[in-house]
């Protein structure tokens, strides 16, 4: 996630609501709409060995792995095809030149290099700038990676060895600050003594400059150059939300707007961007995209339109668009800019349109969940039932009295189940019986986080009815997040209060895994799943007994 303030960030962005019904829907009536993309993981991206989230990483990513474990990014002497020795080399790049990779970092070391290239000379060669070298002494980052001047922003370096003091030297134009990193557990670095080093940086304290500037940032150790990193910041709202970044008057840009006030919205435009990226990465390697969170709720085409031209003061309606996620049921395009639910996917026949096209008819394309349970409805001859509490809105305490009433005059037996989010068993919050024309009670505990509750009916023909409501659980703020690999889980969880909570990861309904992790603080956990396919979940518990889980994922183990 590369936006907004920095608690607003450590949440590391909740479950992505209401997917689960989504993609089953979908699955059942149209086989040709493809599903959503969850929240980005961060990992080695092997391209540049460096830990990135995943939109970052144009190839060879590893979910939840240190570069350091990365084969690809060991670093020693390539011994090319015309018989030069690089010294101080990515193995993966030596393997992409044919070369021969020793595991020695200085070629000087290997009696059969004669002569090593100048360093200046590798730039060609490795195609692109960041690269370890024998001085490299860890590896730099931010988080965000860009951001509007006032944010907080995590500066942080892992370190590859042992580490006494690292402080970070910042420059902007002619600015310059210089401050301590800290591997104590208190300063957004993980665990104590795990050699991740970090301090939050307060932006205000940089100059006000206009447009988008470029942060440089280096890293010393133990007062030796150590690593580098580079920050975007803006002097308005509008801020580079995916790397790379470069100038907007040469390529076209893509905003999108926060219009609902919603801490999911970096799970939106993850999916946006991840599906975008999917069909058309040759495409979108010519686009910027940019993040805008606007002050107050709106789905006004003019307002949303209004606030862009003003924040984003490259904006160019005749080549650029904008996509808003607002409060609305479907999807309303007006040009260059669309409004849209956030909870979205796209129709898989749309995969061989270019992004220009694509983005000019977005509307035709895109598919809500609205959408997707009007057709349900249309597709069925559906029970009338109707929900009579709880109403839509915000609740501060997990319990909630269900109630409903099957609108017919039937004598049939009726079952009803209610679901939370998707249509699995394992997300089932309450189950029983039911007569035509009474009203039907039930006593629900929902865990945190905007759900839908989703109501189905069924009688003893086969004939079913269905409805939900969304509501929005805030009793602890207690969230949980997952991305699954084949061979590993990145947790994050949220709480308002504990520091702490415990887990089980649950693979195919069985007890895989188990311990506790710190909140707003990545937790990485190996797997061993044995071939095939399987499905993972995690559930969670606080101090006080609530629960906070995500919604079941299939992993595919090759």
């Amino acid at each position: 996630m590369q936006y907004g303030m920095l608690d607003e960030l450590r949440m590391k962005t909740a479950i992505m609501i209401g997917l689960g019904v989504v993609l089953l829907a979908i699955a059942l009536l149209k086989p040709s709409t493809t599903g959503f993309a969850s929240v980005d993981p961060v990992g080695c991206c092997a391209t540049v060995c460096q830990q990135t989230p995943s939109l970052g990483c144009p190839d060879g990513f590893y979910a939840g792995r240190d570069c350091k474990e990365v084969a690809a990014c060991e670093v020693g002497c390539c011994i090319d095809r015309e018989g030069y020795c690089l010294g101080n080399y990515l193995r993966s790049n030596c393997a992409k030149a044919e070369g021969e990779f020793i595991l020695i970092s200085e070629c000087k070391e290997t009696l059969v290099c004669l002569q090593e290239k100048d360093a200046a000379s590798l730039q060609g060669p490795t195609g692109y700038v960041a690269k370890y070298r024998s001085s490299d002494k860890g590896a730099g980052f931010t988080w965000p990676s860009a951001g509007k001047r006032g944010d907080s922003v995590l500066i942080g370096m892992q370190d590859f060895g042992t580490a006494q003091q690292v402080e970070a030297e910042l420059s902007i134009g002619a600015y310059q600050e210089r401050f301590a990193l800290y591997d104590d557990g208190s300063h957004g670095d993980g665990e104590p003594q795990d050699q991740l080093w970090a301090a939050v940086w307060q932006s205000a304290r940089a100059p006000a400059l206009s447009g988008i500037s470029p942060v440089q940032i280096s890293f010393r150790v133990d007062g030796e150059p150590g690593s580098s990193a580079v920050f975007f910041l803006s002097s308005t709202d509008c801020v580079p939300y995916r790397m790379p970044w470069s100038d907007p008057g040469a390529r076209k840009d893509i905003v999108l707007v926060d219009a609902i006030n919603t801490p999911h919205f970096a799970a939106s435009a993850d999916s946006l961007v991840r599906q975008l990226e999917t069909r058309y990465g040759t495409g979108l390697d010519q686009a910027n995209v940019y993040a805008l969170k606007l002050p107050a709720t709106t789905s006004d085409r003019a307002e949303i339109r209004s606030a862009v031209l003003s924040a984003c003061p490259f904006f160019d309606s005749a080549q650029d668009s904008v996509v808003a996620f607002s409060a609305i049921d479907a999807c309303e395009q007006d040009g260059e800019l669309v409004v849209v639910n956030p909870l979205f996917g796209f129709r898989e026949a749309i995969a061989q349109e270019s992004l220009s096209d694509l983005l000019a008819r977005f509307c035709d394309t895109a598919v809500t969940q609205s959408m997707v349970e009007q057709e349900i409805q249309d597709s069925l001859e559906d029970i009338p039932v109707r929900i009579l509490a709880p109403l839509p809105g915000l609740f501060t305490s997990q319990q909630l009295l269900f109630s409903f009433i099957v609108d017919e005059d039937s004598d049939a037996s009726l079952s009803y189940t209610i679901y939370l989010d998707t249509y699995d068993p394992a997300m089932v919050l309450a189950q029983g019986s039911a007569s035509a024309n009474s009203q039907i009670d039930s006593a629900l505990t929902v865990i945190d986080g905007t759900h839908d509750l989703i109501l189905e009916v069924e009688d003893s023909e086969g004939r079913k009815g269905y409805a939900s409501v969304e509501v929005n659980m805030d009793e602890a703020n207690f969230i949980a997040d997952a991305q699954f690999e084949a061979t590993s889980a990145t947790l994050t969880f949220t709480h308002l209060s504990d520091f702490s909570v415990t887990y089980q990861i649950l693979g195919d309904g069985e007890l895989m895994s188990s311990g506790s992790a710190n909140v707003e603080a990545p937790e990485y956990v190996a797997l061993n799943l044995a071939q095939g396919t399987h499905t993972l979940q995690v559930v969670a518990e606080d101090s006080a007994g609530r629960k906070a889980l995500t919604i079941p994922e299939e992993v595919e183990v090759p």
